[in-house]
Formats: structure tokens, sequence, C-alpha cells
């Protein structure tokens, strides 16, 4: 009698056990595999709906009758008679559909496509109940293609330089005007080494004493961009990142480290090519959304020469006395960047 209630009671514990592991199993989890802090939809989310999506989605009239400017907005739209977000079911949710090319065309159209940690960033967001006000705003960019990760709640590459990009690089771009102020914000290296007419453009812990902040929240005259002013969220996610250090969360960027494909390369393309060179028609025939459809090159020939920089077409597209320069029309990449392309080619072009 002792043994069989033994071995009942080991039965109950190990079904337990099992339960607990699948539990553990189905926990949301970033695009890394890694468990993802509850996500803040103010601080991360909305600013990344902000930068691409409410030029189209937003007013008295939104394109598709789909508001994204705000969380009501959000949560009540419908697509076409479905919800646009599914509270726990990213995979059911059209938004997320969209985004990521389940449901072509991929949104937003006409512009750089998000970038993988983004997308999975709003897909936490959506497992986790898309709910308003929770999170502490600890996902630091969701984990995944080469943004976020580092602890803190903003993220230069999937926060910060969007807005930059989609907002003041027409203007401040590489090499750096005098008539703009001598502000190159087309990157991270451009926005910590420019010194503006008036002194650093950002001081690391302080958001106050940075002037790219007095300029875009009004604090000195005239307010930046003069095209019409940032979202209060917008700024505020900045100086929150400026107050946090200004870290660069994008990868080693030819620092001590080799250059990563997913951390430094297609970051970069995702910001200044993918708006020309994305499915379902790239211009070229070049597809520069991911490594697999870059290494199969434009129409068959080869773009990138491993190990070979000076041979491969991508790059010597984009130096200065090249015909047809890109991206065509400027702003053109900074010495950085086309450098740190030449060093991940001469590298052997990995998928890293």
């Amino acid at each position: 009698m002792n043994r069989m209630y033994f071995l009942a009671a080991a039965a109950l514990l190990a079904a337990l056990l099992w339960g607990c592991s699948d539990l553990g199993d189905n926990a949301p989890t970033g695009g890394n595999g890694s468990a993802v802090d509850s996500v803040n939809f103010a601080r991360e989310v909305l600013p990344i709906l902000q930068t691409y999506c409410t030029s189209c989605h937003s007013g008295g009239n939104p394109s598709a009758n789909l508001d994204l400017s705000s969380y009501a907005g959000i949560i009540n739209a419908q697509s076409p008679s479905a919800p646009v977000v599914v509270p726990g079911n990213p995979d059911a949710s059209p938004l997320v559909r969209r985004l990521d090319g389940t449901d072509p065309p991929v949104m937003p159209i006409g512009s750089p496509a998000l970038m993988v940690s983004q997308v999975e960033l709003i897909r936490a967001w959506i497992v986790q109940g898309a709910l308003e006000n929770a999170g502490t705003g600890t996902g630091g960019g969701g984990g995944g293609g080469g943004g976020g990760g580092t602890g803190g709640a903003i993220s230069y590459v999937n926060h910060v330089q969007p807005i930059l990009t989609s907002h003041c690089v027409a203007c401040h771009a590489s090499p750096a005007s005098p008539s703009y102020g001598n502000l190159d914000l087309t990157s991270y290296a451009g926005l910590t080494s420019s010194s503006a007419n008036h002194g650093p453009v950002i001081i690391a812990g302080d958001p106050n004493g940075s002037y790219l902040v007095k300029r875009i929240n009004g604090t000195v005259a005239p307010l930046m961009p003069p095209t019409g002013s940032l979202t209060p969220q917008q700024v505020d996610l900045i100086e929150q990142w400026i107050a946090e250090g200004a870290v660069n969360d994008g990868g080693s960027g030819g620092g001590s480290g080799p250059v990563s494909y997913a951390a430094d390369i297609q970051p970069l393309f995702t910001i200044r090519c993918v708006a020309c060179h994305k499915p379902p028609n790239p211009e070229a025939g070049l597809d520069l959304t991911s490594w697999a459809d870059l290494m199969a090159g434009a129409e068959g020939e080869e773009v990138i020469i491993p190990f070979n920089a000076a041979e491969s077409e991508l790059y010597q597209k984009l130096l200065p006395g090249e015909e047809e320069r890109m991206p065509p029309g400027g702003p053109y990449l900074t010495e950085g960047q086309t450098g740190m392309i030449a060093e991940w080619i001469n590298d052997g072009a990995l998928n890293n």
C-alpha cells in the first residue's frame, strides 16, 4: 500500500513539474528567444507608429479609416471588419501581418520598412495583452535584428534614429552643411561627433543641456523641424534616451569588434535603402531587406564579393564620384558608414 501511494504521489509531482515547464516554454519571448520585459505602449510602441505610420494613418480622414496616432485609435480600429490588434495573438493581428509582410503589401508604403526588432517589439506588446499603461519601458527594443538588448528603455536603433531620419536628415545630412548648423543627424557617429554652432548636439546624461533637445522642444528658437514639430512622445523619447546615457545599441559600427551584419549593416540598409530596394518590385532587381536577398544580387548578378569590397558593385555605388551614386539624390552615406560596409565585405560578408 505504501509503495502504491508513493508511486501515485511521484506521478502527480511529475505531472505538476511538466505543466510548469510548459508554462515557462510558452512565456513571451523576443526575436532572439529570450524573455521580453513588459513593453510600455506610450514610450516604446507609439513612437514607432508615429515615426512610420501616422503620416497616413491619423487625423479626421485616415487612410483605410485606420488611426494609429493613439491607443484608442489602434484598439478600436477595424481592418476591414476585424480588429487591427488582437490582444494576445500577434499572428492574427492585421497590424503585425502588414508590418512583417505576411499580408502584402508590406507597410509603410513608399518608406523604409520597420526593422525586425521593431516588429518584434510590437509583437511582444500584443502577446502581453496590448495594454495601454503596462510596462516599465525596459524592453530595450525587443531583442532582435540588431536593436535593443541594452537593458535601457529606449533604443537608439529602434526609436531615436528612425525619428531623426524621418524628420531631420533631409537637411542635416552628410557632409554637414554650415547652412544647416553643421549638424549631421544621419548616424550615431554624426550625432555624437557633430559640434553645432552653439555647442555639442547631445550631452550624454543631460538632455536639458543638449542642443538637439533645446531645438526640438522649443527652448531655443526656432523650433525644429521647421516642417512640423515632433510629437510630445517623440521628444520625450529622445530626452529619455539622452538621460539614460545616449547609448548606441546598434553594434560595433567599426569599433573594437567585427562589424555585424544584423547589428550594423542591415539597420543601415533599412534606414537608407529599402524604400526602393524591397519586394515586390525592388529597384534594379536588388532586394536589400535580408542577407540572403543581398547575396542573391541584382537580376542574377553579384553585387557583393566577399573579401573584396573594391570589386563589389554595391560598395562602389556608395562612393563619391560614382556617376549613379546611391542613394539617388542623397543624403549620401557618411565616410564612416561606407567604411563599415567595406570592412564587413572584406571580412567575408558574413551573416553574423
